[in-house]
């Protein structure tokens, strides 16, 4: 535990600014909202796996021609502004749903932000991000790795809420 945040309201993943935790080397990134604990997950260095995301669920589209692309065409997405074109497949679920998945993993994909997919130059549409999924190789950790001292070698904390002093966190990974 490095800290308390102010509400999780006022974070978005990836984010490395304002997060009141300094005195290290690597700089700290937010890597999770936890509604259900109200719990503020941070990282030790941009490139850490906890940041990136393979596949992407998206709900809300909206599509120029007014119908999905058909997925036999090359399609490039992107998450974040001024990021570079990913190359991804598009797998649609229904008119307003669907995933991408990319082919390399990307960093900070954001539920409530947008994806908006291309072919060459051209927009297509896009939508709201609902959640992603992380690469498959991404380590995980349970409480009960925790409690029975396995720990992997990356660096994460949790940063409580300051609402409540009665609530106690549970151990998590250094």
């Amino acid at each position: 535990i490095v800290g308390k945040h102010q509400g999780l309201m006022y974070y978005t993943l990836g984010q490395p600014q304002g997060l009141g935790i300094g005195g290290q080397s690597d700089a700290w990134f937010v890597a999770e909202k936890n509604m259900a604990d109200n719990t503020l997950i941070v990282v030790q260095g941009h490139d850490h796996p906890r940041l990136l995301s393979q596949t992407l669920h998206a709900s809300q589209a909206n599509w120029i021609a007014g119908s999905p692309p058909a997925c036999a065409h090359v399609l490039t997405a992107k998450t974040r502004y001024r990021q570079h074109d990913a190359p991804c497949t598009l797998t649609m679920a229904s008119h307003q749903t669907c995933t991408v998945g990319f082919a390399q993993a990307q960093w900070a994909v954001t539920p409530g932000q947008s994806v908006v997919l291309y072919e060459g130059q051209v927009c297509l549409g896009g939508g709201i991000i609902d959640s992603s999924t992380p690469p498959a190789s991404r380590p995980t950790v349970t409480l009960s790795d925790i409690s029975a001292g396995i720990l992997p070698t990356m660096s994460c904390r949790k940063i409580l809420p300051p609402m409540n002093t009665s609530t106690r966190a549970r151990a998590y990974f250094r």
